[in-house]
Parts: structure tokens; sequence; C-alpha cells
């Protein structure tokens, strides 16, 4: 049986929140989870949030879940949120860092990293940190679950990173330091 093709969407240019796209994030599950929020401002939005509601009505029809008479729907991988003074929609993207498939095959999915020239990029040598600025490839993933019901996940499979935030512990001015040279100081520590 040949697997079926999921939908592929590049995202308009917005803010990364949270990413975990170098390494993945292990706290609630053993086998590791790539993932990003990307905030993008509501009018440049509209073309995914209506493409993730094209595809949770064609899950509902071919595979719906049902509460008495009631298609139950699970929670959209999106919130209308306001990041930076301006009101955005953050869409959730994940991956799972390892995959076992039915049939004992198992796979590691990376996730690819570009700069702005259409580069790649290390993975070793950044970390993206919220407020990196970029857009995200993704499959649109249909599904249907008893517990949750009908939805879509916005499976995570590449990044473009245009204006790169790492972290490290903030610079001295984030903490309120300046450059101080004391007149009477010959290199020797006074304790």
């Amino acid at each position: 049986m040949a697997e079926a093709k999921h939908t592929r969407y590049t995202t308009p240019v917005g803010i990364f929140l949270f990413p975990r796209l170098t390494r993945p994030d292990t706290k609630f599950d053993p086998a590791g989870r790539y993932s990003c929020k990307i905030a993008v401002p509501v009018e440049q939005s509209k073309e995914l949030v209506d493409l993730i509601n094209l595809e949770v009505e064609k899950q509902a029809k071919e595979n719906p879940i049902k509460k008495g008479d009631k298609i139950e729907y699970a929670n959209l991988p999106h919130v209308e949120e306001i990041v930076g003074g301006v009101k955005c929609c953050v869409f959730y993207c994940k991956q799972k860092a390892r995959v076992e498939l039915k049939d004992g095959h198992v796979f590691e999915p990376k996730i690819a990293l570009f700069d702005a020239h259409k580069s790649v990029l290390d993975p070793n040598e950044i970390d993206p940190w919220t407020g990196t600025q970029g857009r995200l490839n993704v499959e649109l993933v249909p599904y249907s679950a008893a517990l949750t019901g009908v939805g879509v996940t916005l499976r995570l499979k590449a990044a473009q990173i245009l204006e790169l935030v790492q972290g490290g512990g903030g610079s001295a001015e984030s903490y309120g330091f300046e450059a101080v040279v004391p007149e009477e100081y010959d290199g020797e520590l006074p304790f």
C-alpha cells in the first residue's frame, strides 16, 4: 500500500517561538520531538488557516469521529495571540525525532535548515531561539482519533532562517551592566 501524499506548505515569514529545530525535546517523549511555533500576522496567515480547515473537513467526510450524531473535532494547530504588539496566528508545528513504522523499520528524521540565500545550515553550528525570524515548511497531516476527534497536525519538515537569534544567557547589556574601568585598578583583585 502506497503512503498517502500530504499537502506541503511554506509559511509566510514569522517569528519563531520556542523552536526545537536542532535538538529534539525529550521532556515528555523519550524518543524526542522537534517543534516550533511560528507567529504570523493574521492578515498573512489566512491561506494556511483556510488550507487547514479544508483538510479537516475532507478528513471529517472520509473518516468521521462521531459523538452521537455530531462529528467530534480536535483542537486546531493554531491560535490567535498578540505577539510583539501585533495580532498573530500562532501555528504549532512538530516532528517526531524517532519514528518506528508498523513493519519495524526505524528512521530518525532531521529538520532541514536553510539561510536566506537557500544555503544549507549545519545544525551543530546554530541553535535558534525565540525571536528568530524565518519560514517553516510543513506537511498537513489529517487524522481521526477516537480520543481527540478529527484534526490536522502540521508536521515540521524544514526551516528557512532569515534573522537568527541565539541564546547563551544574554548579554551584559541585557542584565543592565555597562563597561566600567576603575582608575585605580592595577590588575590585582582586592580580595
